[in-house]
């Protein structure tokens, strides 16, 4: 079995307050700190070896401050460069190098902007391709390139079932994409979009079921945090069980659970 270390963060004492901090998001660098993203005191830098604690806050009359005090999701990419969601304010980007702050938000006169600023997740894959998750579609691209979009099409059955996105996984043929109206497939050769219905059997089989998010095992089914609570998707049959449907089978295997 794994075992856990644990560190007590000051985060209260560095800030001065005795309110409790509300912590949305962790990640890991290469050099083992980690960088926090909190729900109302922006970012923080905890290096465990040294103990020592950097707060990265949004400042209103500096373009190179954080992109907000409110976040939501952090993502280390392969260069060690720090990818921050927040919600509301678009996307930023400390460089691992300079340490310059960089924001990207919605623009609606440039349609090469990412299409909200409500953004949810944030992705890197193989390819060094950066997501985001926002409520209007799906943003990707390389940085100091143009940003994609990909949205619903109406009447369009292949394309993304919703605006409202909330997460990703990769598997080596496809990019998982979780909406509030189920699990979309993304080709990588092709580009096209597959949708899947995964609500409970009881349900609507025209009824989507909300997925927050994702991660992929081993084996490369995805666990899945679900409207209806923890799931399990097989990619390869594209079949959806509840962690409660399989403890209500006579016969449960180690597979079933594997990480």
């Amino acid at each position: 079995l794994g075992s856990f270390t644990k560190h007590n963060l000051p985060l209260n004492e560095i800030i001065g307050t005795k309110k409790e901090i509300e912590i949305e998001d962790i990640d890991i660098d290469s050099k083992g700190s980690l960088w926090i993203a909190t729900a109302f005191q922006g970012l923080y830098n905890y290096d465990p070896k040294t103990q020592k604690v950097k707060n990265f806050r949004y400042e209103k009359n500096n373009p190179e401050s954080m992109i907000s005090d409110n976040l939501w999701k952090i993502l280390i990419d392969k260069d060690d460069n720090v990818w921050m969601a927040s919600w509301g304010e678009g996307i930023g980007r400390i460089d691992s190098v300079s340490g310059q702050i960089s924001r990207h938000k919605h623009n609606n006169a440039d349609l090469r902007s990412i299409p909200n600023n409500l953004t949810t997740g944030i992705f890197q894959d193989e390819e060094g391709l950066i997501w985001v998750t926002t409520y209007d579609g799906v943003a990707f691209y390389q940085p100091d390139n143009p940003v994609e979009s990909i949205r619903p099409i109406p009447g369009n059955k292949n394309s993304l079932s919703t605006d409202l996105v909330w997460s990703f996984e990769e598997t080596a043929e496809a990019i998982w994409i979780g909406t509030t109206e189920g699990i979309n497939r993304l080709d990588k050769k092709t580009d096209t979009i597959e949708k899947f219905y995964t609500g409970n059997e009881s349900d609507d089989p025209e009824k989507f079921t909300a997925l927050w998010t994702m991660v992929k095992a081993e084996t490369e089914k995805l666990w899945i945090g679900a409207e209806f609570g923890l799931a399990q998707f097989d990619t390869k049959t594209n079949k959806l069980t509840y962690v409660y449907e399989m403890l209500n089978k006579e016969t449960i295997s180690d597979s079933d659970f594997e990480l």
